[in-house]
């Protein structure tokens, strides 16, 4: 089971409790996923985010580690492909479910098309960079808890 976390802050650099709190769930996340633990740090005129990802390794020939980057988007995502997406992309054992997953959304125009051939568990944070839009979701079910907090509440997304 992985764990990811996202954080949105007006600067981060000008509050220490933001980044003391991203320590603490950085901690906790670790716990999910032994095999890789990474941070990503995004920033833009307004807000800064910080994305962090742990990975337990289980599909593809080498571990996928995340977050997942490059010049117009960041993705960090906890679940399974059964179906769907593309699927002879699956047939390539080398990947894991997280670069297809990514490949996917960065092809398509709309998330929601991707989102509705998918099939199986989820919970993801997509940053489009080029948007500054900053994308969220979970499976219909919630079989990959997905948890939006504000200033020291949380509650499930629905």
């Amino acid at each position: 089971m992985c764990g990811i976390i996202c954080i949105l802050s007006g600067t981060i650099e000008n509050s220490v409790n933001t980044v003391d709190i991203f320590q603490v769930f950085k901690e906790n996340i670790a716990n999910r996923g032994p095999d890789s633990l990474n941070v990503e740090k995004y920033s833009s005129e307004n807000w800064d985010l910080l994305f962090g990802a742990s990975v337990l390794w289980l599909q593809g020939k080498c571990i996928t580690s995340q977050p997942l980057k490059d010049d117009e988007s960041l993705f960090v995502y906890n679940g399974d492909i059964f179906g769907g997406i593309s699927d002879h992309h699956l047939m390539r054992a080398d990947h894991g479910d997280t670069t297809i997953l990514f490949d996917a959304i960065k092809q398509m125009p709309m998330i929601s098309a991707v989102l509705a051939s998918k099939q199986g568990p989820y919970a993801f944070i997509y940053l489009d960079k080029r948007k500054q839009k900053l994308y969220f979701a979970r499976d219909i079910f919630g079989r990959r808890s997905l948890l939006i907090g504000k200033r020291g509440r949380f509650t499930y997304t629905h």
